[in-house]
């Protein structure tokens, strides 16, 4: 599996950046890449509304909420949420090749600059109305992609090896190696633990 490129579009309101974000989306999708996209903002925002059913789950105290239609699937956690995490949820669900972040803010990931804003972390360059430029830069990240952690954990059901992303593979990783660091006598300096589980309904 290769690993999915992030990037970030930063600037102050009204510059730009959902429109751009809208024309990268169409455009790799067109090439055929899996692209998510995530808007972060530093306001204080409600997606439910009144009255709604959503709206009085939350109000009873649900601090998780979902709403599941035919052709949308809606999550609310009643808190907030790190980027990292969102990206691990997101990630678990289906892989992508790639994710936008509008608003980031997490100076891990790498980003693009609209305007005249402060400049963050990580920033790769300051948006000039080149889209070519971007379009170049991120088709060049996907096509410079390694394939990553598909050694680390191997999962296999009935025979079958099943695909896992980042997040599962470092839920496993790290639950396993803390259940066998925590049994007596056995001191865990290998990198290889084997588990075979058998077992019938």
């Amino acid at each position: 599996m290769l690993k999915p490129v992030i990037i970030g579009i930063y600037g102050f309101s009204n510059t730009g950046k959902t429109k751009l974000i809208t024309e990268l989306i169409i455009y790799f999708s067109k090439l055929n890449y899996k692209v998510a996209s995530i808007k972060q903002s530093d306001k204080s925002y409600n997606i439910d509304r009144v009255g709604k059913d959503t709206y009085k789950f939350a109000e009873a105290g649900s601090n998780a909420i979902s709403f599941l239609t035919k052709d949308q699937t809606l999550f609310i956690f009643k808190d907030e949420m790190k980027l990292n995490n969102c990206i691990e949820y997101i990630l678990a669900y289906k892989y992508y090749d790639l994710i936008l972040v509008e608003g980031v803010q997490d100076k891990f990931i790498q980003k693009i600059r609209i305007g005249n804003k402060s400049l963050l972390k990580n920033t790769i360059f300051t948006y000039d109305n080149n889209l070519n430029k971007i379009q170049s830069f991120i088709a060049n990240k996907l096509n410079e992609r390694c394939n990553y952690l598909d050694d680390k954990i191997e999962l296999k059901v009935n025979g079958e090896k099943i695909s896992l992303s980042e997040f599962p593979q470092e839920f496993i990783k790290n639950t396993l190696i803390g259940m066998v660091k925590s049994l007596k006598g056995i001191d865990v300096n290998d990198e290889i633990i084997t588990i075979n589980i058998s077992y019938s309904k």
